[in-house]
């Protein structure tokens, strides 16, 4: 994503990990920054590429994990899209 850091550089963690999947969220190590909400989590299959989420936030604590919503919750909703 375009962190508040380096907003006009994109970036990518290239070494974070899903940690854990709840509630509809996947709290990740990736190293999000301020302004990441928004940013795609990119996963690989069969070697490409795909949006796996959307970066959405991140924990408040000592070991601080960023946490995002799965395609899965909403690529319905992208994929039917109107403006009806």
């Amino acid at each position: 994503g375009y962190a508040r850091d380096r907003r006009h550089v994109l970036t990518a963690d290239a070494s974070c990990r899903l940690l854990q999947s709840a509630d509809g969220l996947w709290l990740n190590d990736c190293d999000a920054n301020f302004s990441g909400s928004g940013g795609p989590l990119l996963v690989q299959e069969n070697g490409e590429l795909r949006v796996g989420a959307i970066m959405v936030g991140y924990t408040a604590t000592v070991d601080q994990r960023s946490i995002a919503v799965p395609a899965s919750s909403w690529a319905y909703l992208a994929e039917h899209a109107t403006c009806d």
